[in-house]
């Protein structure tokens, strides 16, 4: 709607790509935590549209209420969204996990200072790097899936 509004006034609208991650981190909601297929996708559109960090803990306190105690694989799927939350509001591409690294590809127009990517850089000069085509490459120092993305949640959090 405030698309719209937007369009309305004549403000140029930048259309908003779509984003990938693949951290190969298994994230779903099991048929035994919820078993009506209904509730099912309902709850994955709402993760979907999840847009910051306070709605996750809405969603992740209700799932809790209403269902028990957070199965591994739905602890990963909440991971994964509080991931693309952040990587949205950087308007990152995609995040791709390669063996031991991780990929950031961001968006041309990213809102990200060239400056805090420099300082960025400079801190983490054993496990981040620059490749051409706005990337950035980060060395995975642990294989769990836990320190995957608390890994790429420090890079992006930074990068904020």
């Amino acid at each position: 709607m405030e698309e719209t509004i937007r369009e309305l006034k004549g403000e140029q609208v930048e259309e908003e790509k779509e984003l990938q991650v693949v951290l190969k981190i298994g994230g779903f909601l099991p048929k035994d935590y919820i078993p009506n297929t209904a509730q099912r996708l309902d709850l994955y559109q709402r993760l979907y549209a999840v847009g910051n960090e306070a709605m996750l803990a809405e969603l992740q306190a209700e799932l809790i209420d209403r269902f028990g105690a957070l199965p591994e694989a739905v602890e990963k799927l909440l991971r994964l969204v509080e991931l693309r939350t952040l990587a949205r509001r950087l308007r990152l591409l995609k995040i791709e996990r390669r063996q031991q690294t991780v990929i950031f590809v961001f968006d041309p127009v990213t809102p990200v200072p060239p400056e805090k990517i420099v300082a960025l850089l400079h801190e983490h000069r054993r496990t981040l790097r620059f490749i051409p085509e706005h990337t950035l490459e980060l060395r995975l120092m642990q294989d769990a899936w836990a320190a995957v993305c608390s890994a790429v949640k420090k890079v992006l959090q930074q990068l904020l």
